[in-house]
This record gives structure tokens, sequence and C-alpha cells, in this order.
């Protein structure tokens, strides 16, 4: 994979007055407004008074974005919750492009979780200290994204992904390994299938669901309060049948 670009963000920000952007192409920025005003207003038809509190608590998401998603480029980075200076409410997301042209294990997903937590930090530190735009803007661009591939592994598991059962499932995540692999496999699956499933993941085990998430194309704004709650990924994520392991990129 190439580094084309240093990652962007689009969201609130407690040092601004209302949403901030760089780094973003529009149609990436267009597509998720829309998208995710929609999911913020679910969640509160659902959570109700409890909004609030849910939403300040909620984990910071990872995530891999599938072409043609938001654009016709792949995209990595976080999701989380965010606030501007007025107290409106609005996640946000700092995301950098990936490569797909050669079959290969992504550079986010070959450097042990570093270039996401970095990430995760960034974007802590600037919603406690208030950060403004021009030093949060300085410490994203700062977060180079890894280069390094590696080849995909010989044998890999498969999931019977069907958008005709349903349009999101879940994986738990191995807790006492590596789950690097898991999510090279179900990436590899994705980018191989051209069905839009998008990866998210959490490493706030404590308040997410201990599951990687798999959506067809953003998240549905009626299930958006899972992300929010742990307790709201339920039966409607399914858990994918698996087939027997096959060949990387069969």
């Amino acid at each position: 994979m190439q580094s084309i670009a240093a990652p962007g963000f689009f969201g609130k920000l407690p040092g601004a007055g209302d949403f901030v952007q760089r780094r973003l192409p529009s149609a990436f920025v267009d597509v998720w407004d829309r998208h995710f005003s929609h999911a913020v207003a679910e969640s509160r038809d659902v959570l109700g008074e409890r909004w609030q509190s849910a939403y300040r608590a909620s984990p910071l998401w990872r995530f891999l974005l599938a072409p043609g998603v938001c654009t016709g480029a792949a995209w990595a980075g976080v999701l989380g919750p965010a606030t501007d200076r007025v107290g409106r409410h609005f996640p946000m997301v700092i995301a950098g492009r990936v490569a797909t042209d050669t079959p290969a294990q992504p550079g986010v997903l070959c450097d042990d979780g570093r270039w996401f937590a970095a990430m995760e930090n960034v974007f802590r530190a600037a919603q406690a200290v208030r950060s403004n735009v021009e030093t949060f803007d300085a410490q994203v661009a700062a977060l180079t994204m890894p280069v390094e591939t590696r080849a995909l592994p010989a044998r890999a598991p498969s999931f019977r992904l069907d958008r005709k059962h349903a349009v999101q499932y879940r994986l738990p995540l191995p807790e006492s390994v590596d789950a690097t692999a898991l999510l090279t496999a179900m990436w590899t699956q994705s980018i191989a299938s051209s069905d839009g499933w998008c990866l998210w993941w959490s490493a706030e085990a404590d308040r997410a669901s201990g599951s990687l998430l798999l959506t067809a194309g953003l998240p549905d704004p009626a299930l958006y309060a899972g992300f929010l709650e742990a307790a709201h990924i339920d039966a409607r994520w399914p858990v994918p049948a698996v087939h027997e392991p096959v060949g990387a990129g069969s």
C-alpha cells in the first residue's frame, strides 16, 4: 500500500463553533454528513433521555470502508463522539485513503494497531483540551499512514455475507490472540466481493460489544444506537455462517 495523502477529518470540535473539515473530499463529506445526521436522530429516538450520557460515554470505533461507500476509494480511520463550542453534538471522523489495487494486507493492519491508536490519542486530546482547528489539523496531518504491506495468508476464513439476508453482521473478536488475522480476512473478502462491506471494531472492549461489526455500506441509522451502547448490538446483528477456509484471493 502506498500513502496517498495525510488523513483528513470532518465533524465537531470543542474549540470551534461549527463543523470543521480538512482534506476529505466533498463527496465523502456529503455522504457522511447526510448519513450520520439521520443516524444521530435515530439514536436519539431509541435511547431517549439516556442519549446524551450514552453518546458522551460511547467508544471510539476503528473502521475500514470499502470502495464505493464514500467516494470510489477505500478509507481507514476512527469515528467517535464529539461536541462543538456551544454544545452541539455530531461524531468526528478522521480518515485516510487505503489503496486496494494490489492484493495485500493493508499497512493500517500491519503495525499492531499503532496508527489507529495514535489517531485515537489525537482525537481524545482534541476533545479534552478544546483544541482549535489549526492545532487539531496539524496533529491529524502528522498521522502518516503506514506504507508497509504484507502478503496475504495462504488460507483464510471466509464467511457467508448475504445482503438478501442481512445488511449487518457481527463476529466476536478473539480475546486471547491478535485480531489482525480476522480483520485481514474480512477486509480481503470485502474487497473481493465488491458488495461494499465495511468493518467496524473498537479497542475499548469495556464499552464496546467485543465484536467486529460488518455493515453493507455505512451503518443502518436505525441501528446506530449499538455504536453508542453495546446492549443495542442485538439479534438484528446475526453472526454469519463460516465457509470452509479458502485460498486468499479466491
